[in-house]
């Protein structure tokens, strides 16, 4: 009996020693994954500025100097995510979407939103100077034709006054700062998504959302300090508008038949 019981041990403790190890291989990889959670190893450390919002990811798109103010328009954007993508990093999403610009005031260090919330979309927004011959700023496609054709416009106008060099260029840009601004932007009407153009004020942050269903903006003209001349499409259908940016609405309106 004794001699069993000492063949016996051996195997008890080869047992005993391979749980120990099991239970330490277990504690070290324990540690390992607190050490990633803790020191930023997790997906979400590696955008900072992003905000969960449900299955929405916020986060900072571009930042933009609107020329001849202190402020800044930070664009707030998010993404689809792909399928059985696993990082948060720009391949993780097929297209970007523009919710909202947020208004950084660099003097006084103070924001405000275009929108009041992130739910909503902002399709495109140009920023414009006073006169016809300053260069517009614009974000997003919906306004890009008529933002090239604007451009095309100033640039023939610098021509034609001899101004050629580079410094000379940015002197006469900033001779016309930006000063109020036009976006097209979806908001949630009941369960589907409404259009609408808003017309906004740089200088005392004040704006109005003015036409329903627009669709873009194809062309626009600087007819004075406060009024600006546009052909736009909505609904379907093409109109003439003038917007004024002291009453902050919409002056006129003529429908242009196309059958």
């Amino acid at each position: 009996m004794t001699e069993e019981t000492t063949k016996k041990k051996p195997n008890w403790l080869v047992w005993l020693f391979a749980a120990f190890g099991l239970a330490g291989v277990a504690a070290v990889i324990f540690i390992a994954i607190m050490i990633a959670n803790i020191g930023g190893g997790g997906r979400e450390e590696r955008a900072p500025l992003a905000v969960a919002d449900g299955e929405t990811k916020y986060s900072m798109g571009q930042v933009i100097d609107l020329r001849g103010n202190d402020l800044s328009a930070l664009t707030i954007i998010s993404g689809d995510r792909n399928a059985g993508c696993g990082s948060f990093s720009s391949k993780s999403y097929r297209e970007n979407i523009t919710h909202n610009l947020i208004f950084f005031d660099r003097n006084t260090r103070k924001s405000r939103k275009l929108l009041n919330d992130n739910r909503g979309k902002v399709i495109a927004a140009v920023f414009l100077p006073d006169q016809e011959t300053g260069f517009p700023l614009a974000i997003g496609d919906g306004m890009n034709d008529a933002t090239n054709v604007a451009e095309a416009a100033a640039q023939a106008a610098m021509e034609a006054a001899g101004i050629v060099g580079a410094e000379e260029r940015d002197q006469f840009k900033r001779r016309m700062p930006l000063k109020n601004y036009m976006a097209i932007v979806a908001l949630q009407d009941g369960e589907t998504m409404k259009n609408s153009l808003l017309l906004g004020r740089l200088s005392d942050g004040k704006q109005v959302m003015t036409l329903d269903g627009v669709e873009t903006v194809r062309r626009f003209w600087i007819l004075s300090p406060t009024e600006v001349g546009m052909i736009v499409q909505r609904n379907g259908e093409i109109f003439h508008h003038i917007a004024n940016f002291e009453s902050l609405s919409i002056t006129q309106s003529t429908k242009i038949e196309v059958n």
